[in-house]
């Protein structure tokens, strides 16, 4: 593929080098992601709830 490194991910998947441990690997990715946005939602919310607190004194 023109534009694409050997080894990088679009050229394998295009050369059919894809595989299970590129599933597993995004399956991974995906679930750390989901993790790290959950974590940054509910340390919002505990961080306005704490000013919140804070403020009313």
């Amino acid at each position: 593929m023109v534009g694409c490194k050997e080894g990088s991910g679009k050229a394998d998947i295009e050369n059919g080098l894809s595989g299970t441990m590129d599933r597993e690997l995004r399956e991974k990715i995906l679930g750390f992601q989901r993790n790290e946005i959950t974590e940054y939602h509910v340390y919002e919310a505990l961080s306005e709830k704490a000013d919140e607190k804070n403020s009313r004194y």
